[in-house]
Formats: structure tokens, sequence, C-alpha cells
């Protein structure tokens, strides 16, 4: 069946090539074979011979992977014009298992093979019996993307949805350049993709810069390249930078969701490291970004910091809020709690490191949701179901490895309900003027308290409604928002935590 779809999917690209485009069709089993050996016109005749290639192709053989894609990127650099967008579409279900089966090999030829050149190589994983690590790494280095294809899903869909896309390119290799007195850094997506027909392409980054005493903004000129039908054209934009913005708090934290993403890619792709754990650890809590594996990445952080429980964006029962009895659990010595939070752990890790299977596609799946997200809610709530869908593939049905769990259990180390991707192991949080707030035994507390050091975390108490309640309101232009969120709130302001409670008497 999943041959039959694909065969449809590769007619529906014969069918719809553009007049000018030029084609080659290659198919791999045990040896690769080249319809064309040449990028051939789109005419009638081209056309008609494909399709009946297409109709001979059967599903024998092994998986000569690097032999075909170094046939394709050889195929189209041989032939390949100043700037023309040139892009291979590769089909897989399966890993390698002919010639190089290396997974880096493979990636460094092809990488070789590719060289400076504008080529995208668009990858399909067909099922999940295929190598997630390969195929990204691949997009990855030619600015394209992977998509995969569950084994309920349409193939045919997903490929002629995806063809009819990139079949009316824009503009390709595109550059930007910023010229003025101001640095900017960070920017996503990392490696600016081309743009197609109807496409948008949101760029969010950091900047640094000085200016004119008393100015307001920095005049940036933004320079644009790319090619254009194979032209290369330049655009200039005039662009002031401000120097403060408050209207658009969403901002940073879209930011925050797509460096997580490509931190927790990196991670997944070429291990970890204490650094890009830690710092996604930050900007998860900081910004609220909260799938169950961001979700443990903060609970580890908390239990390390051993702040009072009161002030964790731990739920009461979860290890992060009782450090003495996770430090039992460390030495094998904990509860039946600890010891499921222990097991989350190593099942976390274990999906980051898998490389094929449906943790793999699920893992490639979340980290290319965050990373590629256009809306903050949007972005991590996708990513949290695949994380969450994996999670009860592996055995963790209703997101707890406790079989006699309730959906929604708030001490449920994984997703509640039915695997909704909210992790039961944090606390509700807001976000608010920039402020993330997590709700802890009745009081919401900012984010920021974990990043402070234990003497400045220990909230002072300030009465509400007093002279110094509104000599600190005075403090920051945002307190007001953020004592706001409620009747009982600790918030950070100038590096010390202060405490509020409306409903206090005393």
């Amino acid at each position: 069946d999943k041959m039959k779809q694909a065969k449809k999917a590769l007619k529906f690209c014969i069918d719809n090539l553009n007049q000018g485009d030029r084609f080659d069709i290659i198919r791999f089993s045990t040896e690769a074979e080249s319809l064309f050996d040449d990028l051939v016109k789109a005419d009638d005749a081209n056309r008609k011979q494909a399709n009946e290639f297409v109709d001979d192709l059967k599903a024998i053989g092994g998986t000569a992977i690097e032999e075909a894609l170094l046939k394709a990127v050889n195929t189209v650099n041989a032939r390949k014009k100043n700037g023309r967008p040139t892009m291979v579409i590769f089909l897989t279900d399966g890993r390698p298992t002919i010639g190089n089966t290396d997974e880096n090999a493979i990636v460094k030829s092809v990488q070789k093979a590719v060289g400076d050149k504008t080529v995208r190589v668009f990858c399909f994983g067909i099922g999940t019996d295929i190598n997630t690590h390969l195929l990204d790494k691949i997009t990855d280095h030619t600015r394209a993307k992977s998509q995969y294809v569950l084994p309920d899903e349409d193939i045919e869909v997903k490929v002629s949805n995806f063809f009819t896309k990139i079949s009316h390119p824009v503009l390709a290799n595109i550059d930007l350049k910023f010229k003025g007195d101001v640095r900017v850094t960070e920017m996503y997506p990392h490696a600016l993709p081309d743009v197609f027909r109807g496409d948008q392409l949101i760029v969010l980054g950091r900047y640094k810069g000085s200016t004119e005493a008393g100015a307001k903004t920095t005049d940036v000129a933004v320079q644009m390249t790319g090619f254009v039908a194979g032209d290369k054209r330049t655009m200039t934009y005039e662009i002031a930078f401000p120097h403060k913005a408050k209207q658009n708090t969403f901002i940073p934290r879209l930011w925050a969701v797509r460096r997580v993403g490509y931190m927790l890619e990196q991670i997944r792709l070429h291990g970890e490291n204490s650094e890009l754990r830690d710092e996604v650890t930050r900007l998860a809590r900081r910004y609220g970004i909260v799938t169950p594996y961001t979700s443990y990445l903060i609970l580890e952080d908390e239990a390390r910091r051993q702040h009072a429980p009161r002030l964790t964006n731990a739920a009461p029962d979860a290890p992060a809020a009782a450090p003495a009895q996770f430090a039992l659990q460390q030495q094998g010595q904990g509860n039946g709690r600890d010891n499921r939070y222990r097991q989350a752990v190593e099942e976390f890790n274990k999906r980051r490191k898998d490389k094929s299977g449906e943790s793999a596609v699920a893992g490639s799946k979340a980290d290319d949701a965050l990373k590629s997200a256009d809306a903050f809610d949007l972005g991590v709530n996708e990513a949290a179901q695949s994380e969450a869908k994996a999670l009860a593939k592996r055995g963790f049905a209703g997101g707890s490895p406790d079989p006699n769990a309730k959906p929604g259990n708030r001490n449920a180390p994984f997703a509640d309900g039915a695997g909704a991707g909210r992790p039961g192991t944090l606390h509700t949080s807001k976000f608010i003027a920039g402020r993330t707030f997590y709700f802890n035994g009745g009081a919401w507390v900012d984010a920021l308290v974990q990043e402070l050091h234990k003497d400045a975390a220990k909230p002072k108490q300030i009465k509400f409604a007093s002279d110094e309640y509104f000599d600190l309101l005075g403090k920051h232009e945002d307190a007001a928002k953020w004592f706001a969120v409620g009747t009982h709130v600790i918030v950070v302001i100038d590096g010390q935590a202060y405490e509020v409670n409306a409903a206090d008497k005393k």
C-alpha cells in the first residue's frame, strides 16, 4: 500500500512540473539507477517515459542511500546554473543497508558533494523504520526540511502538498546583513530557508547597539540578497531599531521557543552537554516553554538548587520539591514515586538518543515544531503532543508509567489526560508583561526566583497597599501588572524577590 501511495505521489510531481523545469528520477534498492542520467526538459515525451519508469518500481532489495543521494546531487551539480533553485526530493522507508551504512560518513559525503552549491535536499521518511538523525542532518546542512509520514498517514497527500508549495520558488539562497551601529546575534531560523509562493519568512533574533545620547532608536539598513529565477537581487530596507519597546512582549517569548527548539535539535543530533542543557532549562522556565522533556529539565535543575519548596515551579509531590528525597532516589533508596521519576528521566534520555522508531520520529517533529514556531502556543502544544504521543507508545498510557494512575493525576510524571501534553509535574503558569508566573501553594511565583542566589531568593515581605508597597510599584513600570496576577504574588524586582499577600489581614 505504501509503495502504491509513493508511486501516485511521484506521478503527481511529474505531472505538475513547470514548463522550463528540468528533472530526473533515481530509484534505489540494492543499487541506484537513474532514469535519464541527466536533467532533462519536462516535456510530454520525458514525462511519459518517467511515468512508465514509476509504474515499474517495486519494493525489493536493500537500501543504497548513499549511492542514491550522491548520484542525485552530482547530477544536479553537473548542470547547475547561477543561483537557479535546485531541489532533490528524497523519499525512503528504510535505513541504509547497502554500501556505506555509517550515518556520519554518509552525511559527510553528501556535504562534500553539495559543497557551496545551492542544492536543497528535502527528505521524506516513510514509516518509522528510518534513521531520523541521518535525514535531519542532511536537511539541516542543505537549508531544507525533513518530513515524516507515519503509518496511518497518506504519503500521496503529504508529498503532493509539499510539491505544490516548492514548485513555485520566489527567493533562493537568502542572506541578511545589517549595516549600522547595531550587532545582531542568535537569529532563528539559524540558516535562512528559501521562500516559495505563499510563504512568509519570520526571522527572530537579538540585537545590541549604541547611538547618540537621547536618541530612542538606531537607524539600520537591512540588506537582503537572494536569487530570483537565477538572477541575483539585492533589496535594502531602512529600519529604526528601538532601544526599548514594551508593547510586544510576545516577541522575546517566541524567540525563546525557536532557540529552545534549535538547541534541543543540536542535543538530539550531536549529543548533550551541560551548556546546552542549562540554557534550555533557563529559557524553558523563564518563558514557560513546558513540554514533557523541558519540564524534567526544570525539575532536575530545581532539585540541584534546593530552593524552598514554595518557591519552586514543581508540583508539591514532585522530587524537585523534596531535594532530600531526590538525593535518596539518586542512590537507589527512594520511595515508589521517586523511582517512577527516575524511570521517567531514563526514558526521556533514551528518547533523545533514539535514531529510529516512533520515539525518534516524535523527537524530530517536536524539535521542528519549536524551532519553526510562528506562534508560541501552537509551537509548544504541537511539540508537547508529539512527545506525549511517543511516551504513550513506549507503554506510558494515560501519561504515566504507573498503570494505576488516573488521567489528569497531578503527580503523573508525563502528560495528563490521553496524552494531551500537559505535564503534571509543573504548576499552572501565566505569562504577564514578559514574566512567567507559576501557581504554587496559593501564590503566583515569578520564574526568575530560581535564577537568584538563595539570599536574594528569600522574599522580602511587603504589606499590601502600604507606603512600602507603592514605593515598590514605582521601582518598575510593569510591577503593577505583575502584582495584579493574583492576591498572593512573589515577584523579582532589581534582583530581589518580594512577596505581597493582599489576603493577609495582619
